[in-house]
């Protein structure tokens, strides 16, 4: 995607990235550290604890998916909250954050959605160009896959009967695993019971 956006950088003969190996590139290093102690961390505690005290089955293939999905959307809001946070505080050595960094050095162009396929199409523009993907299946198996009804469903009653993944996430990074340890059981039985209404 970048060769076909070349065009519309400021100097398309400059590349659009550098790559580093992972020790010359501090920031992001940094940046990994920080993920995982305020987001990956509270969730894999608690899902290595609920595995030990026999909660979840993760030989089953139900479980597994709900068990995937759920705690993306709970980490999901930890890592946006991090960006955040990170991109509003001064950058190290600079008095300046990363947002008034990027405005002041801002040299990119404004994209239409036209301009930038969806995944799937960036894709196999990438493999007709002959680059190489490894695909990787999900995780788990949804009960419910193909009937959007249900799937639209199964969130609806998440936040209707335990909290939002917002109020999820909260309650775990501080201290209390009781919500996400409820809200992921309740995910788990209403995949299974909607599944058995289909």
């Amino acid at each position: 995607m970048q060769e076909l956006l070349a065009p519309l950088r400021n100097d398309p003969t400059k590349d659009p990235h550098r790559r580093t190996t992972s020790k010359k590139n501090l920031p992001v290093e940094r940046f990994w550290s920080e993920v995982n102690q305020r987001a990956n961390y509270p969730v894999k505690s608690c899902l290595n604890n609920m595995v030990e005290a026999g909660q979840l089955r993760m030989d089953d293939e139900c479980t597994k998916f709900c068990v995937s999905t759920f705690t993306t959307h709970v980490v999901q809001v930890g890592i946006n909250r991090l960006i955040q946070s990170w991109n509003c505080r001064p950058a190290s050595g600079k008095r300046k954050t990363p947002i008034e960094m990027m405005k002041a050095n801002n040299g990119t162009a404004n994209l239409t959605e036209e301009q930038v396929p969806d995944g799937l199409t960036a894709a196999q523009i990438y493999e007709g160009n002959g680059g190489n993907l490894t695909r990787f299946g999900s995780f788990g198996l949804d009960p419910l896959q193909g009937n959007q009804e249900l799937s639209t469903q199964r969130e609806q009653l998440l936040l209707q009967n335990i909290a939002s993944y917002e109020a999820i996430f909260n309650q775990l990074v501080n201290g209390n695993p009781s919500l996400f340890q409820r809200a992921l059981i309740y995910y788990i039985t209403l995949s299974q019971s909607l599944a058995a209404q289909a």
